[in-house]
């Protein structure tokens, strides 16, 4: 936020609660007689922000981490909590007059846990409308970023879109689901934030303006591109299945819609592929929107739901679940219906949730099951009776099976039976 009256500026950098932060100095890059000083001030600690340049100040503040004592931002923000933590700013700072804060920077988002999904939805994010996804921390392909670029070439800051792994972000493991990704949009640009309806710090003691701010956040999810390269094709007819594989999973083929094409050639291609993942029944675009939006309802209450954290039995936070790959079952007379394995797993995982263990998507057991199920394609018959064996033992011997270690063994027993033949319970 920027504070051009006079009064103001004065008021504010003199106010007894700030404190030392930081001061730099620095010639000018256009006349090297003249010095630029930069001095910046905090307030009880990092997440407020107030820094002096000639006459104008500059206000930069944190909701997120305020309402948490400054530790983290990896939980939900309600609505009502974030007016409130500005309002209990307001007060601190004795501001009576928030028309003054002119706001020239926003960020907004979520913290969500998509089901099915966790850093493969980052690294299936292909492009932002016709931009392309970039990584924008080097050698990071968890974190990513898209915008436009303006007709010199330069990026346009007027909105870009991130989606990052929040729980490898320093200090946040202690704090979120390990599957807990952020999606955020991001303006440097006051004449976006306007269009919102936000053009100075009272704007952001409204409900209204989160509203907008939750509309923008679901129009830009719809906007996006995944190429999801795990969908179940099974179900597709062979000509649906080669032009999903080879064309419209082909990162080639939208580059090549987007620099040789006509824009509605683009929206036309995206929309046949979207019907497309709509006949596998798993639909990443849909799934992605839908998590969105059960959130954002979340967030318009006054309770704290820390979906982000906690695993529960809705949609933006179920018990973690493996990559979605997926076999032939024997389930049918003659051996060849097929059905998703992830159904078995995600049977047996949530029974296990049920029943008291705890299991989280890196543990052995889980990946020893995953191995069980789907390592071989071809003979897959034997994985999927070797789930049901184990999830005999568990209903039946539940009590000496809670020890980890014997789920591990039966586990090796199950491999090991496979190789044979079908165990019949």
């Amino acid at each position: 936020m920027v504070i051009n009256e006079p009064d103001e500026v004065k008021r504010l950098w003199e106010h007894p609660g700030l404190s030392f932060y930081q001061y730099s100095e620095r010639t000018s890059r256009y006349d090297r007689s003249i010095l630029n000083t930069k001095n910046i001030r905090q307030f009880k600690n990092e997440d407020v922000l107030v820094g002096r340049f000639n006459n104008k100040l500059e206000l930069a503040i944190k909701p997120h981490y305020m309402a948490n004592d400054g530790v983290h931002n990896a939980d939900d923000l309600q609505v009502q909590r974030c007016i409130s933590t500005l309002k209990q700013l307001l007060s601190d700072l004795e501001i009576t007059q928030p028309e003054h804060y002119k706001i020239v920077n926003l960020e907004y988002g979520l913290n969500l846990v998509v089901p099915n999904y966790s850093v493969e939805l980052i690294r299936y994010a292909k492009r932002w409308k016709r931009y392309e996804f970039f990584n924008h921390k080097e050698g990071i392909a968890t974190a990513k970023m898209s915008y436009s670029f303006n007709r010199h070439g330069k990026a346009n800051l007027e909105k870009l879109v991130k989606l990052y792994h929040k729980f490898k972000q320093k200090g946040m493991s202690a704090h979120c689901h390990p599957d807990c990704i952020r999606y955020e949009v991001k303006s440097k640009k006051s004449r976006f934030i306007n269009s919102l309806g936000i053009k100075h710090l009272g704007h952001l003691l409204e409900i209204e303006s989160y509203n907008t701010m939750a509309n923008d956040l679901i129009k830009v999810s719809k906007e996006i591109l995944f190429l999801d390269h795990n969908v179940y094709t099974g179900d597709l007819t062979p000509k649906d299945q080669q032009n999903l594989n080879n064309y419209y999973l082909n990162d080639h083929t939208w580059e090549v819609l987007i620099e040789d094409s006509h824009r509605n050639t683009f929206i036309a291609n995206k929309k046949k592929y979207l019907s497309l993942l709509d006949k596998t029944g798993s639909n990443i675009h849909t799934i992605f929107t839908n998590c969105i939006n059960e959130k954002l309802e979340d967030l318009k209450g006054t309770t704290n739901t820390n979906c982000a954290n906690v695993p529960t039995p809705r949609k933006c936070a179920e018990v973690p679940m493996i990559k979605r790959t997926y076999a032939h079952s024997s389930d049918s007379k003659h051996g060849n219906s097929i059905v998703h394995h992830q159904k078995h797993h995600n049977y047996f995982m949530l029974y296990l949730h049920g029943r008291g263990i705890e299991i989280k998507r890196d543990d052995y057991l889980n990946r020893r099951v995953r191995n069980i199920i789907a390592k071989d394609q071809w003979q897959p018959h034997h994985y999927a009776k070797a789930i049901e064996r184990l999830r005999f033992y568990l209903i039946n011997y539940h009590d000496e099976l809670m020890e980890m270690s014997k789920i591990h063994e039966l586990i090796s027993q199950s491999r090991t039976k496979k190789k044979k033949h079908p165990v019949h319970l």
